[in-house]
């Protein structure tokens, strides 16, 4: 993944999350996911707040460190179909 920070194009990697931690955090409606790349690290933390048979309401944190400036954002938001 490629990321612009700071004015700079960074270029992030994650890591493939092992299949029975994948699906203990599928079972419990979370998604977490950490990127690394230079002296960035990136960590996508969100769970299912609200789930239909074609929506779906997603909420919470994205936090950018940047050598030890760090940055955290909530988010929420959805998808229907």
């Amino acid at each position: 993944m490629w990321m612009k920070i700071n004015g700079h194009l960074i270029e992030l990697t994650g890591k493939q999350t092992e299949m029975e931690e994948a699906l203990l955090l599928q079972k419990n409606r979370i998604w977490r996911q950490t990127f690394k790349g230079s002296d960035i690290i990136l960590r996508i933390n969100f769970s299912l707040a609200k789930g239909g048979e074609d929506t779906a309401e997603i909420k919470g944190i994205i936090k950018i460190q940047n050598g030890k400036q760090v940055k955290e954002f909530k988010v929420e938001g959805g998808c229907a179909s």
